[in-house]
């Protein structure tokens, strides 16, 4: 009141001074506690704590030189890079990195560890596991033109594990899709958006894949560019394609120019760009006979694609971990399931077991002489997998390590006395969760009655 401005119409958000003179709470707190009032200042809008980014990178000559450095958590950090975005760091002349996690490779990489195991009959090097990925899955080797691949996952709809086809509705469109390259792998998942989705541009893409002889292009530059999305603008890439080869003298630079201002906001001067390409595109399209109006209408479909316009690069680079998961899926199917299985979080497990189930898999209950760290095939029969020693809750990593490292185990007493055995690491907790769970029961003689019987004499009556 007294600055003439009522409640909840502020201009901008009030200064520190004006809350420290205003806000009734903040004097109450300050009365209560007199001893912080002389800290406030020297706090206030100074950084808590460094966070650090999960996968940001900078890099520049001589870091220490041009930007700070901390030490947190005894790794050497740039706060810039959690701080600051690549608009500020760039002009700076330094590079900002991005880069992916991708929990999937992890289980590529254990579903080819568990083909090499059957193999080799030894647990394979990480060097034997990268030959056989060079061999068989790197994108230079991998036939992505294989349609048995295509038809046994994409088409029937087994997807089980490969990436970006987990959710149900994304598995209904692909299977009425029916891919058959990876550049159709790639305009489906780019379709799958919320932006896409929303202009229902699915349903429409499923209309011409089916006849694509409604599909009108009015130039062959753009049946060129857009053929292999159905006539639909899916890739931000397109964008460039069609401003250079259509409009007057765009380069390769303005094009890419173009693509940015139209998807990507904050860059300054994108009023200024646009409108000048816009005329070099009007005045390219109407020199190669297309309608003015035609060209006018294509610009506005760039606009209004670039909202949700995905990065073809991107796309398909995914697709090509989805073509390896399928590919894997395809001719490894027990090891895949095995390694899906082990990739899955312990709420999801269940459901995961009866996925396998449905394939016709069955599961061999945890055995103390079979089972290992995680799922893995059945030794004689595909078709059984091992439930591991890891899915039983209250057996630690060391207690299973002493098991794996000496068995087999002939009697229940070669697993309890054994001399090679650190009993202070498979200990009497660890014993009764094995007996408990049925896990030694290929070890219960005809000395026990029954498994209650069993646990007592082992577990209870232990010394």
């Amino acid at each position: 009141e007294e600055m003439g401005i009522k409640a909840g119409i502020l201009p901008s958000p009030p200064t520190f001074e004006q809350v420290l003179k205003y806000s009734s709470s903040l004097q109450n707190f300050i009365s209560e506690y007199p001893q912080i009032k002389e800290h406030i200042n020297n706090l206030f809008r100074q950084v808590k704590s460094a966070s650090r980014h999960a996968g940001g990178v900078v890099i520049g000559e001589d870091l220490p030189s041009h930007m700070p450095l901390i030490y947190s958590g005894g790794i050497r950090q740039t706060p810039w890079s959690e701080g600051q975005n690549v608009r500020h760091l760039e002009p700076l002349g330094f590079i900002k990195f991005d880069i992916l996690g991708i929990g999937m490779l992890r289980m590529i990489e254990n579903a080819i560890e568990l083909v090499l195991k059957k193999q080799l009959s030894k647990k394979p090097t990480f060097g034997e596991i990268k030959e056989f990925y060079n061999n068989n899955l790197h994108p230079d080797v991998i036939d992505f033109d294989n349609q048995n691949v295509y038809k046994d996952i994409f088409h029937k709809g087994n997807f089980i594990g490969v990436f970006q086809f987990a959710e149900e509705p994304m598995q209904k469109f692909t299977i009425a899709a029916k891919p058959k390259s990876l550049i159709d792998l790639s305009v489906l998942t780019s379709i799958f958006r919320p932006g896409p989705l929303s202009a229902n541009v699915n349903n429409d893409y499923l209309t011409v894949r089916e006849d694509p002889t409604q599909i009108k292009y009015i130039h062959p530059i753009v049946k060129e560019v857009l053929e292999p999305s159905y006539g639909f603008l899916i890739f931000q890439e397109q964008i460039s394609l069609l401003a250079n080869k259509l409009g007057k003298n765009i380069s390769l630079d303005e094009a890419n120019l173009l693509r940015k201002v139209l998807t990507k906001k904050g860059t300054g001067k994108e009023v200024e760009i646009k409108n000048k390409l816009y005329d070099k595109f009007i005045d390219g399209c109407i020199e190669k006979n297309i309608k003015k109006e035609d060209a006018e209408n294509l610009w506005q479909t760039f606009i209004y694609f670039s909202g949700y316009g995905f990065n073809k690069s991107h796309a398909v680079c995914y697709s090509v971990i989805s073509f390896q998961c399928a590919w894997l899926l395809k001719y490894y199917p027990t090891e895949w399931i095995c390694a899906y299985l082990n990739e899955q979080e312990e709420d999801k497990r269940a459901t995961a077991i009866g996925v396998a189930k449905s394939m016709g898999f069955e599961i061999q209950n945890v055995d103390v002489n079979l089972s290992s760290e995680k799922w893995q095939p059945y030794p004689q029969n595909d078709k059984i997998l091992v439930q591991p020693l890891s899915s039983l809750k209250g057996l630690g990593e060391k207690a299973i390590e002493q098991i794996v490292l000496n068995r087999p185990f002939k009697t229940i007493e070669d697993l309890m006395f054994n001399d090679n055995v650190k009993y202070n690491k498979l200990n009497k907790k660890g014993l009764d969760v094995l007996i408990r769970s049925e896990a030694c029961n290929s070890l219960m003689d005809s000395r026990f009655k029954n498994l209650y019987h069993f646990w007592h004499c082992t577990i209870v009556d232990k010394p």
